[in-house]
């Protein structure tokens, strides 16, 4: 008697504790969450893959985007080159600049002769899809493999959350 009580007891705690988790999952597949964004640029650069390097650019500028909106932020894409001054739109519209990289040449070699070309030092993300080199201020202070959701959003956090009024040199 006393053991079926126990056993009733054991089963009831289970069945709370394995509801609840399945109750928060699926609440954080339903909201907007770091891990679910992420978790749909891995499943649309996987689709993307299919069609060619120039697909896998979209995806990341997709995350992108979704990021800066939910920082408030306003994304402003545009073809970098070696002139591409600052421009002049107001501090807030700017996050920063994004670069994406041929799969097939070496990244920090890429980086380095772009900056030496003359891009924005400011704040850019430089990304191959596998790694990503965050520069901001003129100096790389971030570089991470892709596949890690974790270091992929505290990098992109990072990113968006750039303000060069509160950084101190």
């Amino acid at each position: 008697m006393l053991a079926n009580f126990i056993v009733a007891i054991f089963w009831t705690i289970f069945i709370i504790y394995v509801g609840s988790n399945f109750y928060t999952n699926l609440l954080s597949e339903y909201k907007n969450t770091p891990r679910r964004r992420i978790r749909r640029y891995y499943q649309e650069l996987e689709q993307a893959s299919r069609l060619g390097e120039a697909a896998l650019q979209v995806p990341f500028q997709n995350l992108l985007y979704d990021y800066a909106k939910e920082y408030g932020r306003k994304m402003h894409l545009a073809n970098l080159s070696p002139t591409t001054q600052e421009t002049t739109q107001p501090p807030r519209v700017i996050t920063g600049h994004w670069e994406s990289v041929s799969l097939f040449t070496d990244l920090d070699a890429e980086v380095n002769q772009r900056m030496m070309l003359g891009y924005p030092r400011q704040n850019i993300i430089f990304e191959n899809t596998h790694t990503a080199i965050l520069i901001q201020q003129g100096k790389k202070v971030a570089q991470i493999k892709m596949d890690d959701w974790n270091k992929l959003h505290h990098f992109l956090l990072k990113f968006v959350k750039f303000d060069p009024m509160y950084t101190v040199n």
